[in-house]
């Protein structure tokens, strides 16, 4: 629970003229940050993988919106296990972000709760889907995306701590599930302290 003091201060953000593009923003985790910028008066745009999501989520920013009349709410579809999806959702998100001025805030919340059913399997571009989704996706974005960001990019993950990691098999090819979790965090951390370099 926050102090009342800090959520005041929370609430009293003004994030007017802010722009945020926030990946896995259609469920979970994602979608209750897209809608909280969205309340402190972001224009924010939500990427996912479901049509029938984004849209929910673009009414639900509007129903929470500061002001409506001045944000701006998006739906950009990307499947984050596909390369070649990622490429085109970067192509249009530097697109809209540079007729816009630049893009204030990423926040990457890409990620299945449920990874029973692909955490060993590979995508059709032969890459694991778990390592393509959390990590290879997470820094291909914020990298590609880096041009037009101008304040913060965040990465969202659980932490884990499962002892060291292998770096001679960071595809996990033989490993298990939990230490795919390891290696998703400490891909996570250095792509983080890159970044801030």
């Amino acid at each position: 629970v926050f102090p009342l003091s800090m959520k005041q201060a929370i609430n009293a953000l003004d994030l007017t003229q802010t722009k945020v593009l926030c990946v896995g923003g259609t469920k979970g985790i994602g979608a209750g940050i897209a809608i909280r910028f969205a309340q402190l008066g972001a224009s924010v745009v939500v990427a996912g993988r479901s049509l029938e999501s984004g849209k929910q989520m673009i009414e639900n920013m509007k129903q929470n919106a500061k002001n409506v009349d001045q944000q701006e709410f998006d739906y950009f579809p990307v499947d984050c296990t596909s390369m070649k999806s990622i490429s085109e959702f970067i192509q249009k998100s530097l697109s809209y972000f540079k007729s816009r001025g630049g893009l204030n805030h990423l926040i990457q919340t890409q990620g299945d709760a449920d990874t029973s059913n692909f955490a060993f399997g590979n995508t059709s571009e032969d890459v694991n889907r778990r390592f393509a989704l959390m990590c290879l996706s997470k820094w291909n974005i914020a990298y590609q995306l880096n041009d037009v960001l101008t304040e913060s990019s965040i990465m969202v993950g659980r932490p884990e701590n499962w002892g060291s990691i292998d770096l001679n098999d960071v595809e996990m090819k033989n490993g298990s599930m939990f230490r795919m979790f390891q290696r998703d965090c400490v891909f996570a951390d250095a792509m983080t302290l890159e970044f801030n370099k």
